[in-house]
């Protein structure tokens, strides 16, 4: 996960979506096992749909809103 969040910072910085000394990541990270396909369904709406006002930065192609992808 650490690993996995560096990296992505690194590319969000490279295309000036996070600044220098922004945060964008919240401590630590869930570990949940999703063994069914419904589980994955809800947890996917949850990321996409439930996560409060977008960023600022956030850009979604040929659409403004998110529930387009759940």
């Amino acid at each position: 996960m650490s690993d996995l969040k560096a990296w992505c910072t690194r590319r969000l910085r490279e295309a000036k979506l996070l600044g220098q000394k922004d945060d964008a990541w919240s401590r630590h990270g869930s570990t949940l096992y999703l063994w069914r396909e419904a589980s994955v369904a809800e947890k996917t709406d949850y990321t996409l749909n439930q996560q409060g006002t977008p960023l600022r930065f956030a850009k979604y192609p040929d659409d403004d809103h998110p529930s387009r992808y759940a």
